[in-house]
């Protein structure tokens, strides 16, 4: 009879620029972190009777921003003091300067249990098993112009 447990741990960030393909001066920041962690433990009981267990947890936080490098700022352009070109949208369905919105956060997180029992005789395997998920999803948007709404 033995017993063999094994740990795994795995973390990643990522950062990326969209850059507005109308409007190159608006353009988007994404972030993302990517977190996950294992433990898993195999024991064997007899040489035709073998348990493996795995207990589980991933988190993947991805947030969005918008970032203005635009020189429309002024009493002329901004419908906002201080703050660059708002939304404007003309009849007839076009619309252009987006403008600056609020930042949102997603953030997921899944925790995952797991048991597997593996028995054989003579030519026959049996797996015997299950599997267990609980999910949770935070998600925080506003969907408001900082810069203001001409229609």
């Amino acid at each position: 009879m033995w017993t063999r447990t094994f740990p795994r741990n795995a973390t990643n960030n990522i950062r990326a620029l969209a850059s507005g393909a109308a409007f190159p001066g608006i353009r988007t920041l994404g972030s993302s972190r990517g977190q996950s962690a294992t433990l898993s433990e195999g024991h064997v009981f007899s040489p035709a009777l073998l348990n493996t267990a795995r207990l589980s947890f991933s988190r993947t936080n991805f947030g969005t921003s918008t970032l203005s490098e635009s020189n429309l700022v002024g009493p002329r352009y901004s419908l906002t003091s201080g703050l660059p070109v708002g939304q404007i949208n003309i009849s007839g369905g076009i619309t252009g300067f987006q403008g600056l919105m609020i930042p949102s956060a997603q953030i997921q997180t899944v925790y995952t249990f797991s048991d597997d029992l593996y028995y054989t005789k003579d030519r026959h395997a049996l797996k015997l098993g299950m599997l267990l998920n609980r999910y949770h999803l935070f998600t925080q948007t506003t969907a408001k112009l900082l810069t203001g709404t001409v229609t």
